[in-house]
């Protein structure tokens, strides 16, 4: 597994520097009215810190009446272009300081989105639903797709590795699908695995069901369906994204949360082979089991492999895990490049 390193990417850096301060921001939303963000990027090792001149590109992709935001590096020569897709509880920055920054260091083409009700995305006249998910990245992919024809790769973070699946199964542009978790939420033993107190957790599905059916529509905190204490090993972070209105601390109509929980996949994994898919699972991670995640990918029909990430958490903070996943992404990323290519 490749690793990023200072010493790789001397000259990916240089030109993401002058690639940065040649570019006007053509975003209606931005982190800049959010600066929850730079808090939560001190929780990161230092070498992973994204100094002022390589921060992302901020663009706005309208969909739907809907201002969708975009952390973007782009790279006209990158062979391939990478859609990182975030979770419940984190937002598109976060999967730029995570991965998206060290990814371009290396050269490659990357884009962030913030989902409807996340980060910077703003939707003041539509409710959506988890499927609204899963067409608007597909139509993001073919709208990049007018530009060039290069192959996409999806990494999804949490929620967003099974959001990520769910996209390929729509659109067979996706080269490659990996993640930190594929969650399916649609299996009530999963649902359990991950609820801090199962029989509350079912409890509260019936009851908002009900209230479904009587056709009322209301918002509820984030950090009541998604556990705030274990999102990270780190409880100093924890409280600064429960108290993030971009992230963990934000609120989600419930009928969006019912329909995830509702969501069956187009293509069940017993019958997908569309794409190779890749877990980057985080050894430490006290949110999800790690048995849930590789449960559903030995399900997959298709070609699959397993990473393990050391000492992290739901969120990883330490450099080691950091780096092994942006080599793993930039590997796996090439590799489905090339198999790609061979079709």
């Amino acid at each position: 597994m490749m690793t990023v390193t200072t010493a790789q990417t001397t000259d990916g850096l240089s030109s993401l520097t002058k690639m940065h301060a040649s570019q006007t921001s053509l975003a209606e939303t931005s982190y800049d009215r959010l600066p929850t963000w730079q808090k939560i990027a001190r929780f990161f090792p230092q070498r992973w810190h994204i100094p002022q001149p390589e921060l992302p590109e901020e663009t706005t992709y309208f969909w739907r009446g809907c201002s969708v935001h975009v952390d973007r590096y782009e790279n006209a020569s990158a062979p391939v272009r990478i859609i990182l897709l975030h979770g419940l509880g984190t937002n598109a920055r976060i999967m730029t300081m995570i991965a998206g920054h060290a990814l371009a260091k290396a050269g490659h083409d990357v884009a962030a989105i913030d989902m409807p009700y996340v980060g910077a995305t703003t939707s003041p006249h539509r409710r959506f639903e988890y499927k609204d998910w899963i067409q608007l990245t597909s139509d993001f992919i073919n709208k990049d797709q007018g530009r060039d024809d290069r192959p996409v790769v999806l990494f999804g973070f949490s929620v967003g590795g099974m959001l990520s699946y769910d996209v390929s199964c729509i659109n067979h542009r996706v080269a490659g699908v990996c993640g930190s978790c594929f969650i399916d939420l649609n299996c009530e033993t999963v649902r359990r695995e991950i609820a801090d107190n199962p029989g509350w957790s079912m409890f509260m599905e019936g009851l908002g069901g009900f209230l479904l059916k009587q056709g009322l529509r209301f918002d509820i905190p984030l950090k009541t369906f998604a556990s705030p204490k274990t999102i990270s090993n780190d409880p100093r972070l924890n409280e600064v994204l429960a108290d993030d209105r971009a992230s963990l601390g934000g609120a989600f109509p419930l009928a969006f949360l019912d329909s995830i929980r509702q969501h069956k996949h187009s293509v069940p994994p017993s019958q997908y082979d569309l794409c190779p898919v890749a877990l980057f699972q985080c050894e430490l991670d006290r949110n999800i089991p790690p048995s849930t995640n590789t449960r559903f990918v030995t399900q997959i029909a298709g070609e699959t492999e397993v990473a393990v990430l050391p000492e992290a958490g739901h969120i990883p903070l330490n450099i080691d895990a950091l780096e092994q996943l942006a080599g793993g992404i930039d590997d796996f990323s090439k590799r489905c490049t090339r198999r790609k290519g061979t079709d």
